[in-house]
């Protein structure tokens, strides 16, 4: 990095940035340190080096570059050797509280050698997961258009994908070591919603489903019982009171709209709409990240219910006319519309499946990327917003897929169709021993999303012979 743009003192950054400078037991954030215990806060910033060392003649890159995906990683010790581990607590209470209340995140870049810090590289921060042994954090950085010039360690951040994410503390007050406090992973909150989906059908009791939980997942019975709790008020439009976090939240928002459709998102604004109330009046809680999925879902809402209000002018435009509601234009435009917030939380909760990445490439793809279904959307109602039914997928290679001229095996293994012309291979990059990026998923994952692929392989054995 050219070191003429290493200006700037750190404090002064700091503000020049909208935040307030770090101080004892504090981090940057845009208000005080109580007001951001409380959720206020709409900012937070850290400063990162350029490099690490002793001496400037023994200096390697602190920032890491995938050299695989090209994704840039920066990672944050739990402690530095000869140092009081308290000194860290600050950081880490900060990450946790803006991680704890969804808050927009960001890296400063800092010069090892001036310690001043370059206003015009400041990059938002992406993702934080944790080692396991809870040494150190891992922060996803978008630097964008500021790649150039910035020196990096190549290495492989394959393992990072399988890694949970920072746990954001339950007390924000604690001064405690965050490595005990671990939040709900991901794979628990499926694994909980899922639970919570069969007790609200009726196939098994409340108290045998939190019993499968603790034992199959470790959830304690307050964690399990709270999650099944909130999944019935979603669906019922009851306001949730339970604490839940942001990221608990947006998977059972969109998989609950994903699988039912629009005509259980009215419900599910109002139980939202119900909690983020709660918080504002009884905890003082501005809620931010809840008001954010509230906010979107509001927002999807009023489009379902225009675009239904439209349908039925259609349907009703011309009376007498039995072919007005049979034209073939008018069902797939109403298909369309009926379909949107449904197969908007799909595509969501697809991106979080996949890291925000191509299923088989593993990278973002410039966020040209499909939310493919595997077994088609008119073929299944009951799989249609299974996020197990689908595949992240860039643009080529969901056309491709689509129409079965390539295929998955039971272990992920690309599978070609022998209707493939190499010239087709060629363009769009189709080379033998390509499959499936899905190591980060769980083998109960991988093996229900194997099971829908027998399905799509089946659907078109007969048409594409695959190898």
């Amino acid at each position: 990095m050219n070191a003429k743009q290493f200006l700037t003192a750190s404090n002064a950054a700091y503000t020049a940035l909208g935040v307030k400078p770090p101080g004892q037991g504090w981090f940057a954030f845009d208000v005080s340190m109580a007001e951001a215990r409380g959720g206020e806060a709409t900012k937070f910033v850290m400063a990162i080096w350029n490099y690490r060392g002793e001496k400037p003649e023994t200096y390697v890159p602190s920032i890491s570059r995938d050299v695989h995906t090209g994704e840039i990683w920066y990672r944050v010790t739990r402690y530095r050797e000869g140092e009081d581990p308290k000194n860290r607590t600050s950081l880490w209470n900060g990450i946790s509280i803006a991680q704890g209340y969804a808050i927009p995140m960001y890296a400063l870049l800092k010069d090892r050698t001036t310690r001043r810090c370059s206003l015009g590289d400041v990059y938002k921060i992406e993702k934080v997961v944790y080692e396991p042994d809870e040494s150190a954090l891992w922060l996803q950085l978008d630097v964008g258009i500021r790649y150039e010039g910035i020196e990096f360690e190549v290495v492989s951040s394959a393992h990072l994908h399988s890694l949970s994410p920072f746990s954001p503390l339950k007390s924000h007050s604690s001064k405690e070591n965050l490595g005990s406090r671990r939040m709900i992973s991901t794979e628990q909150y499926m694994s909980a919603y899922d639970v919570a989906k069969e007790i609200f059908r009726g196939s098994f009791s409340r108290k045998g489903g939190i019993a499968k939980l603790a034992a199959e997942t470790g959830l304690n019975e307050g964690s399990a019982s709270a999650l099944i709790n909130n999944y019935r008020c979603l669906m019922t439009g009851t306001p949730i009171k339970a604490p839940m976090s942001v990221d608990a939240m947006e998977h059972f928002t969109d998989n609950i709209v994903a699988t039912h459709g629009g005509d259980v998102l009215r419900n599910v604004v109002l139980s939202l709409r119900g909690f983020v109330q709660y918080q504002n009046e009884e905890q003082n809680n501005r809620a931010h990240g809840m008001r954010g999925i509230l906010d979107r879902l509001e927002s999807e809402l009023n489009g379902y219910d225009r675009n239904r209000f439209l349908e039925e002018a259609i349907r009703t435009s011309e009376p007498g006319v039995e072919h007005a509601s049979n034209d073939p234009a008018s069902e797939i435009l109403r298909e369309i519309w009926v379909r949107g917030p449904q197969h908007a939380a799909f595509r969501r909760a697809l991106k979080r499946q996949w890291n925000n990445t191509c299923a088989v490439h593993g990278v973002p793809c410039n966020d040209l990327l499909r939310a493919s279904h595997i077994v088609a959307w008119r073929l299944s109602e009951s799989l249609r917003g299974d996020v197990n039914n689908g595949l992240l997928l860039s643009v080529p290679l969901d056309s491709l897929f689509d129409c079965g001229l390539i295929a998955f095996s039971a272990s992920g293994q690309m599978l070609l169709s022998g209707k493939l012309t190499q010239e087709t291979m060629a363009h769009f990059g189709l080379r033998p021993g390509m499959q499936l990026a899905w190591s980060h998923l769980s083998e109960t994952t991988r093996s229900r999303i194997s099971e829908n692929l027998a399905k799509h392989r089946a659907m078109f054995a007969d048409q594409h012979g695959y190898t």
